[in-house]
């Protein structure tokens, strides 16, 4: 039996290692959405009949409006939900003004695809 105890060395090896796997693993968990998020970046054809199809053009259209909204907010925190069915966008949630509102609708209606936005469900927080 030759059991020794770990030395400073290998504890930092084996700690390196895990460290190594752990950003292994975190680097391909992102090319693969990046891989989708490229599948999916092309808008779908303009008559869909498989649902599967129209519920990926859904979450593309949210997902730009997303990051639309997040151009627009300039580092506020964002409390909107964002909810498209078959192209059509509709907002709730709670924003710091009625400007930041009307923004958060422009910048909805800018991605391909978006049929309509309806913000009535945005309110102005009170502070």
């Amino acid at each position: 039996m030759n059991q020794h105890a770990a030395t400073p060395l290998e504890r930092r090896s084996r700690r390196f290692d895990q460290a190594t796997r752990r950003a292994i693993t975190a680097l391909v968990a992102l090319c693969a959405s990046l891989c989708f998020a490229q599948a999916a970046s092309a808008p779908p054809a303009a008559a869909q009949s498989k649902p599967a199809e129209r519920h990926l053009s859904d979450r593309w259209i949210t997902s730009k409006v997303r990051a639309e909204m997040f151009a627009v907010s300039a580092n506020q925190s964002i409390h909107v939900h964002i909810k498209t069915v078959r192209g059509a966008v509709t907002l709730t949630g709670k924003v710091a003004s009625q400007d930041i509102a009307l923004q958060f609708e422009r910048a909805a209606k800018r991605p391909v695809g978006v049929k309509s936005v309806d913000a009535s469900g945005l309110t102005v927080a009170a502070r």
